[in-house]
């Protein structure tokens, strides 16, 4: 589906304080909160520290300079985590495309179903959707930085359509569609 031009330069244009407000609100949900379909904020603590890394995508970055994108992720984080602002090591914003193309989400879940399921295609397909995935040219695309929030969104997703219908996908960078 081709977004109108007015809908993509409304999708884009927030200001800096505007994208600020938008992120730090979206810090303070709850885990498991109604998912808005972006931002799409991955924590990753680093093993044997007590430091995380933060990836937040975001289409709106797509108009903000990259070396403002950190800024307003840590920003974000002191308003409404800060507890974790003060771990967070790596701040990086990146739109979907940008991500894809460094190969920072190889990690892909993927519906598995037989002809012969009880389960539909648009069932799993929905599934999808709540769990965060994003619609792309080359279709829904549910990935992550990690196997680990991988498997933990297997988890989610199966706790909703129980069955062997869902895997993880390691897509390599040369593999990776780009839009």
């Amino acid at each position: 589906m081709k977004m109108k031009d007015e809908e993509y330069n409304a999708l884009h244009s927030c200001s800096r304080q505007e994208l600020l407000g938008i992120l730090a609100d979206e810090l303070t949900l709850p885990y498991g909160a109604e998912l808005q379909r972006q931002p799409l904020i991955f924590e990753q603590p680093i093993p044997g520290t007590d430091t995380i890394h933060v990836l937040v995508l975001w289409e709106r970055w797509a108009r903000v300079p990259p070396q403002e994108r950190g800024q307003i992720i840590l920003e974000a984080f002191e308003q409404s985590q800060p507890a974790l602002f003060h771990r967070i090591t790596v701040a990086l914003g990146l739109t979907l495309s940008e991500a894809l193309s460094l190969g920072l989400l190889p990690y892909r879940v993927v519906p598995v179903r037989k002809s012969t399921d009880s389960v539909t295609a648009e069932q799993l397909r929905d599934a999808l959707v709540k769990e965060g995935a994003l619609q792309t040219p080359y279709g829904l695309m549910l990935s992550f930085p990690t196997r680990k929030l991988a498997e933990d969104a297997i988890g989610r997703l199966s706790a909703h359509i129980a069955g062997p219908y869902w895997a993880v996908q390691k897509i390599t960078p040369a593999s990776q569609p780009v839009s």
